[in-house]
């Protein structure tokens, strides 16, 4: 993934949320004192009226869902994908339709869907803010639903759904669990380490040593001094959610100081952070145009042969190696330990994706809710469930390795025919969710496979905040312009380049907090508290 993914998020009153229900199947859900009575066993004349009541409280699908998802890897494409909607149905009983939304709109796409009030059943939570959209009245509640139609749900997300519960303890929507959170981590190229002499880092003085040999020596025999020691994905963030938790504890825009929840920019540890990335700017380690490299200048970038470690999503370089091994089968792009010199302020650890976040979200105009959940419910009755909608048909798509213990294997070329188009739930919990056992063929898939088995023995923090509903609607920050942050964002730039000193970033930091950080301390404080004493 990753990430992120949006992780960080910004109420319909709780009486609300069985008139939602009721309102969403038609009257399908009990509700009344007649609902409330005992029918007399020993009355055969009610018999019929009774059968008649409850065949009418069972909602009916009338059309099938729509499902607004995002374009991911080309998924809707597979070949398959209309064969496996057939048993699908088939075997749900439940009728699905998707639409394909490019990934860069979906967010636009989906508030203009809401705003035109166009009926659908589906919005993908990873993509959007649940909890503006909820302020705003966009977002159907779900406890009666999943008490009603989700025992499977309630069984394997009983945990999980507390991070899509409010204050109130409403449920704003469906939980994904990570299938690897703990996968913001850098790797390093192990054979040039090799090459220098040198054993894996486990300090950053250690670290830092690796990085100016590499800066320093031929390493890629071509003649120049071209290598670049440290790489990063997603600009500044890229190197921001990686080590921040080494110098500040944890990776999150917020910081929890005491009871107090400030912006992280004015945090302990964190100008020791960007004061390392402006040691490593000025001595060439990072690149020069670090703020604005794109994904595809950086594969250009290590398929060079000029990278001598990759901070990101930890299996980023696996693809590039495999590419690279074509003409040098020694290039291996190695999971780095956590660093064991870490600061006061920080923790020996890299960074986490929360093990839980948003997955799915039903629209408030939705008429189909009730199936959804159904559906969804029906996803998780058991593993083979759970295969057919994200690997396709057994035998034909997949097979397993062990039943027993619940260990599969896809075969050749099967996810360029299905992937995971019809499986909505995204819930990668072992109890539920088979386990993936890479074939011969799937080099990519061993390479993986070896790496998270490293990396599950190492440290990870996930963010403090993760689960916290966070909203500026209906605060005294909900007209923030948003200046400040685009200052600050500015600031930070400016001094890992050396455009401003310590003293004029200690002004901005200064200067933001009066614009809007201490406006921002007051309101996440205060839902914080609230948070966690509801909890």
């Amino acid at each position: 993934m990753k990430r992120n993914l949006p992780k960080k998020t910004r109420l319909i009153a709780l009486g609300l949320t069985s008139l939602t229900a009721v309102a969403v199947l038609g009257g399908c859900s009990g509700s009344g004192a007649e609902d409330s009575q005992t029918p007399n066993a020993s009355d055969a004349s009610n018999a019929p009226q009774i059968a008649n009541a409850a065949q009418a409280e069972q909602p009916v699908q009338t059309e099938p869902l729509k499902i607004i998802r995002r374009s991911l890897g080309n998924r809707e494409n597979g070949t398959d994908n209309q064969k496996v909607l057939d048993i699908i149905e088939q075997q749900s009983g439940i009728k699905l339709e998707a639409e394909v939304i490019p990934r860069d709109v979906y967010p636009d796409k989906i508030n203009l869907l809401l705003a035109s009030g166009e009926k659908f059943d589906f919005i993908e939570g990873q993509l959007v803010n649940w909890t503006t959209l909820k302020d705003k009245g966009s977002l159907m509640p779900l406890n009666d639903l999943i008490d009603q139609y989700g025992p499977n749900i309630k069984t394997y997300m009983k945990d999980a759904l507390e991070v899509m519960k409010d204050k109130d303890g409403v449920i704003w929507g469906i939980p994904r669990q990570e299938s690897f959170p703990t996968g913001y981590a850098p790797t390093i190229r192990k054979d040039w380490l090799d090459a220098l002499g040198m054993e894996m880092p486990h300090t950053m003085t250690e670290f830092e040593a690796y990085m100016d040999a590499v800066k320093k020596t031929d390493l890629n025999k071509n003649g120049k001094q071209d290598e670049i020691p440290l790489l990063h994905s997603w600009n500044l963030n890229g190197l921001i959610q990686i080590f921040q938790p080494y110098f500040m504890g944890h990776e999150s825009t917020r910081y929890l100081n005491g009871d107090q929840v400030i912006p992280a920019v004015s945090a302990p540890g964190y100008k020791e952070m960007l004061t390392t990335f402006r040691n490593w700017y000025a001595k060439g380690y990072i690149l020069k145009d670090f703020a604005t490299i794109n994904s595809n200048q950086i594969k250009d970038l290590v398929l060079a042969d000029r990278v001598g470690a990759y901070s990101g999503w930890f299996n980023s370089m696996v693809g590039n190696q495999i590419t690279l091994n074509e003409t040098n089968p020694n290039v291996s792009y190695d999971p780095l330990p956590p660093f064991e010199d870490a600061p006061a302020t920080g923790t020996p650890a890299w960074g986490s994706n929360p093990k839980y976040s948003s997955t799915l979200l039903i629209p408030s105009t939705s008429k189909n809710a009730a199936f959804l959940i159904k559906y969804l419910d029906w996803t998780l009755a058991s593993p083979e469930n759970v295969m057919l909608t994200w690997n396709g048909i057994e035998g034909e798509n997949w097979k397993w390795v062990d039943k027993s213990k619940n260990t599969f294997t896809l075969l050749e070329n099967a996810s360029e025919r299905y992937s995971g188009y019809y499986n909505l739930a995204d819930f990668f919990d072992p109890a539920i969710w088979p386990t993936y056992i890479p074939a011969d063929y799937d080099k990519a898939g061993k390479i993986e496979y070896k790496m998270r088995d490293i990396y599950k023995d190492y440290k990870f923090v996930e963010p403090f905040d993760a689960a916290i509903p966070f909203t500026l609607t209906g605060t005294p920050a909900e007209n923030l312009t948003g200046d400040g942050a685009t200052k600050i964002a500015e600031s930070q730039i400016q001094y890992i380049i050396g455009a401003i000193d310590e003293s004029g970033w200690d002004k901005a930091v200064k200067d933001y907090m009066e614009i809007e950080g201490d406006l921002l301390t007051e309101v996440w404080t205060k839902q914080y508290q609230e948070f966690i004493g509801a909890k």
